[in-house]
């Protein structure tokens, strides 16, 4: 019983089925929304997969019972199928009947020609459609859309979600926790599903109930952080000792990790800090590739003398490995050059991506703009009434000039800043050694009102069939412009041609046309504004406004897999934790 849930994923069937559900009771979308053969069906999330029946009655409570409104019930059903349900009770999404109620079907128990009303239960009625299920027709993929606005709006609670849900994964895959522990991770799970709760994850509640949420979202966080560190310092215990300082790496994931790292080594006293000779070498005393990069604290960072520098450095590692690299002295950084910068221009790597103000390019293929667009929205905070947002920009992103900030030899960045409306933003671009992707961390303030934030990337040959991360799968959806969920990453193009990938798991909603796809950033809408209601409020609290960051990586080529965008997607979500170790080092007081 499923009423009001904003759409329901391909996922859903097989999931259902694996707990022993066979059976599935919504009321959207609507049939406005999405074409559907009729008031009960067959579902399956994927031609083949797993099925439940879904059942579809026009409302879900009924305060005012009249034959005209009852016999919406018998209209769409399946030709010949002669049951039907109506849901009858009071109060906000279900509940009990009244007398009143009661009464009331008892006097037109045969009002409606050719009908009889009795009074049954869902298991009553769900038991009737599982002996007629061959007659019943079937719906492939997933029941979307509905409320599109609340896939974007009020952005903190979705990131915290999420942010939960992958700590509380990485601690889990470590092993056997004490019964404390045990006991923390599992409130953590029941508040991350808690809080999957429709209105919740969408954006649609009161502001003031969102303290509530964040703050019990982070408690969840806290404990899958503190199990997770506690696990790693244990492990650190369990190491030789060693001379020289160490950094250690747990790759605490299901997928293995080929990467990057950055760390900030606390590399001692002032005199004793990192020096020019300072190099990195592994557990058998092999050089590793660094370059060093400036510290999150700006009070150790001397462009001329680093005093405690980040260093940036390359892993592999398999799910659950622990491995070290040492900080040693008296060598030099032999890294080879991986990567090209062109004055304040452009940077590009050895892999062929190539970043410039003109847009993506990688070898002799096309160059990709990516833009950004501000688009009008006066639609409520569900955006009621629609299936897409509007085309028409009112106003593009206006960039400066972008400044290089590292150049090699592993990676090279360019930041760029702009404006866009009454927002500020932060482009940082990046390239890498080896690696076929270019990087993107845009940093948003955002200070719009009833406004939308998109970004604008064009496709690199057309086609009206596109390739989604959805929840538990990936889906082929249609290039119409219609407003859908997202997961993780799109993959863009036809699939004749090279194609287009963007990992961007802090981004949950999108559109496409043959021709580009649009990935829903940011919405300013009224918060809790259900049409009709007052254009504004005294006290209306308008949603998002403030800092946001956003994390993309681009793909190019004919050979992009949904197993690479999915790891790329973990690894960004999941990251290798990272810590200092220095057990076995001779002390310096």
């Amino acid at each position: 019983f499923n009423v009001n849930c904003f759409g329901h994923a391909a996922a859903l069937p097989g999931l259902m089925q694996s707990f022993g559900q066979d059976s599935y009771l919504l009321t959207r979308p609507s049939w406005e929304e999405m074409e559907q053969p009729g008031r009960i069906f067959r579902w399956q999330g994927y031609e083949g997969g797993p099925e439940v029946i879904v059942v579809h009655p026009p409302f879900f409570n009924s305060h005012e019972l009249t034959v005209e409104g009852v016999s919406e019930c018998i209209e769409r059903l399946p030709e010949g199928y002669e049951h039907t349900l109506l849901c009858l009770g009071v109060g906000d999404h279900g509940g009990g009947p009244t007398e009143a109620q009661i009464a009331w079907v008892r006097e037109h128990r045969e009002a409606i020609d050719g009908w009889r009303m009795e009074f049954s239960t869902l298991d009553g009625y769900v038991e009737i459609a599982r002996q007629s299920r061959d007659r019943l027709p079937t719906v492939v993929g997933e029941l979307q859309p509905h409320a599109i606005g609340c896939y974007s709006v009020y952005r903190p609670v979705k990131v915290a979600l999420r942010r939960a849900e992958h700590l509380l994964a990485q601690a889990e895959l470590l092993s056997q926790h004490d019964e404390e522990t045990r006991q923390a991770l599992d409130d953590g799970w029941k508040r991350v599903a808690f809080h999957h709760f429709h209105d919740t994850l969408a954006g649609s509640c009161t502001p003031t109930a969102y303290i509530s949420v964040l703050d019990q979202l982070g408690g969840a966080c806290a404990a899958a952080d503190e199990a997770l560190h506690f696990e790693l310092r244990r492990r650190i215990v369990d190491l030789p000792d060693d001379s020289l300082q160490r950094i250690v790496m747990l790759n605490a994931n299901d997928v293995p990790f080929h990467g990057f790292l950055e760390h900030e080594p606390w590399i001692g006293p002032w005199a004793k800090r990192w020096l020019k000779d300072c190099y990195l070498v592994d557990e058998n005393d092999q050089p590793v590739p660094f370059q060093t990069m400036d510290p999150e604290p700006i009070a150790f960072s001397d462009r001329n003398d680093t005093v405690l520098p980040r260093i940036f450095f390359r892993a592999d590692l398999e799910p659950g490995e622990l491995r070290v690299v040492r900080i040693a002295r008296g060598g030099s950084n032999g890294t080879k050059l991986g990567i090209k910068v062109e004055a304040n221009e452009a940077i590009s790597s050895d892999s062929g991506a190539r970043w410039s103000m003109a847009g993506l390019a990688w070898g002799d293929g096309p160059t990709l703009p990516v833009g950004l667009s501000l688009l009008r929205d006066m639609s409520d905070t569900w955006s009621h009434g629609l299936l897409r947002f509007s085309e028409e920009a009112m106003e593009k992103v206006s960039w400066g000039d972008p400044k290089i900030i590292d150049s090699g030899p592993l990676m090279a960045s360019a930041i760029v800043s702009g404006t866009i409306g009454e927002s500020k933003l932060t482009a940082e671009w990046r390239v890498f050694a080896g690696e076929p992707y270019i990087e993107l961390k845009l940093d948003v303030f955002w200070a719009e009102r009833f406004r939308i934030l998109k970004m604008e990337i064009s496709t690199p040959s057309p086609s009206d069939i596109r390739l989604d991360g959805v929840m538990g799968t990936n889906l082929g959806r249609k290039n119409d412009g219609s407003e859908l969920p997202m997961r993780d990453w799109t993959l863009l193009g036809d699939a004749a041609s090279p194609r287009l990938a963007v990992v961007a798991p802090d981004v949950y909603g999108l559109d496409a046309r043959p021709e580009r796809a649009r990935l829903t950033l940011l919405r300013s809408s009224m918060m809790a504004q259900h049409d009709p209601a007052p254009p504004l409020a005294p006290r209306a609290v308008i949603s998002d406004q403030g800092a946001h960051t956003f994390r993309f990586r681009f793909f190019f080529g004919e050979s992009l897999s949904v197993e690479d965008l999915d790891r790329h997607a973990s690894a960004m979500q999941r990251p290798v934790v990272v810590t200092d170790a220095t057990g076995g080092m001779p002390t310096i007081y």
